[in-house]
């Protein structure tokens, strides 16, 4: 194989690294490529641990969303009456912004989060009163709350969505913690680049944060491809 082709090889193998996660299997050396430089020893073998860390997490992302879907089929939907109308503004202390699994406001068309009457704050504010004629009210509406609430946690422990979310940062920061290690090594050939080029658009592809993070390295990797396309030149 010629130095022309080897160095046009090169540039398609790492063109062809997709936008948006998926490990790209690396390329097998010719028998005369095996004969030329050896990649990095070292960067080779984080590359399988970066490997085995990103199928844990990508395991890991499939058995979240399935806990989800089965959490969603079990949970009731929100009471009409425990969702405080704007106008309410007085009772909006006894409330709570509604949110997904993860703590993120889970925002309607309109712009706004509902906020859903919680038990707690009804408890803490007017349990004195739940046995006064001033105090009915709000005991009613306690214990609308709270029966929605138990019935939620019922869903929460009978799918396991809690540990299936922890499972799952857990496998991100192996992820992160492999992809830092990769960026660090050394690329000698071809074939290190496209390991550390497709750490980088894998850590990528899990989120917003890791999309910002995955900046990491950029100034190594370049001077990686300096050293490696030089050698083909």
């Amino acid at each position: 194989m010629s130095q022309t082709m080897t160095r046009r090889a090169a540039l398609g193998a790492i063109a062809s690294i997709p936008a948006i996660g998926g490990a790209v299997a690396l390329p097998v050396a010719t028998g005369a490529e095996r004969a030329g430089p050896q990649e990095n020893p070292a960067l080779m073998s984080l590359d399988v641990k970066f490997r085995e860390a990103f199928d844990a997490y990508l395991a890991a992302d499939r058995h979240k969303t399935a806990t989800i879907e089965a959490f969603a089929a079990l949970i009731p939907p929100v009471p009409a009456d425990l969702v405080c109308a704007r106008k309410n503004g007085f009772y909006s202390g006894l409330t709570r912004e509604e949110r997904d699994l993860e703590g993120n406001t889970i925002y309607q068309p309109h712009g706004f989060a509902r906020r859903i009457y919680d038990s707690d704050r009804i408890r803490e504010a007017h349990g004195r009163w739940f046995n006064h004629s001033s105090g009915r009210e709000f005991k009613a509406l306690f214990r609308r709350a709270k029966k929605y609430e138990d019935a939620k946690e019922r869903a929460l422990v009978a799918t396991g969505i809690k540990a299936a979310v922890q499972e799952r940062e857990f496998a991100i920061d192996d992820v992160r913690r492999a992809f830092y290690d990769i960026c660090d090594a050394d690329a000698w050939t071809v074939t290190g680049l496209i390991a550390k080029a497709n750490a980088k658009t894998c850590f990528a592809s899990i989120g917003k944060e890791t999309k910002f993070f995955s900046s990491y390295g950029g100034d190594k990797l370049a001077v990686d491809i300096l050293r490696v396309m030089g050698k083909l030149a």
